[in-house]
């Protein structure tokens, strides 16, 4: 596996996701399609009609899926770093920090997160510029 640094540690979609989508996007213009050409042909809609409601049913569960997928991995790395900042340091993290900034100081090494936080802090770091600050990277490779 290769270390991961500021320029390789986004994760990439896993081909179930490019799959999906492709699959809702075919159904979803034939059944327009096929709609389209049922009203030209004064023929029943119900087939059509029927396969747009499954699409855009199924987008709605994509949608759906993908963003609690985040949140949660969202809330397991809050929890991590909070828990890793009060064994370092016997308290938990600063509750300004945002969501965005606490992702970001995941990669920091121990020593230098607190002079990380308080930098992000006072300046009101960006998550990129936060990433962009750690000097010994920490690589998250459970990130789905």
């Amino acid at each position: 596996m290769t270390t991961q640094n500021y320029k390789n540690h986004r994760a990439k979609y896993s081909g179930i996701h490019l799959y999906l989508i492709l699959l809702i996007l075919v159904i979803l213009f034939s059944s327009l399609f096929s709609l389209g050409y049922r009203i030209c042909h004064d023929e029943k809609l119900y087939t059509s009609l029927h396969l747009i409601g499954i699409s855009i049913a199924f987008i709605g569960l994509y949608w759906h899926y993908n963003r609690v997928t985040i949140k949660l991995q969202n809330r397991i790395i809050k929890q991590e770093l909070n828990f890793r900042h009060y064994i370092l340091f016997g308290t938990t993290l600063d509750p300004n920090l945002s969501m965005g900034q606490i992702v970001a100081l995941r990669f920091a090494s121990d020593g230098e997160l607190q002079s990380l936080i308080e930098k992000t802090l006072k300046e009101n770091l960006k998550n990129s510029q936060i990433k962009k600050e750690i000097k010994n990277w920490v690589g998250d490779y459970d990130r789905v």
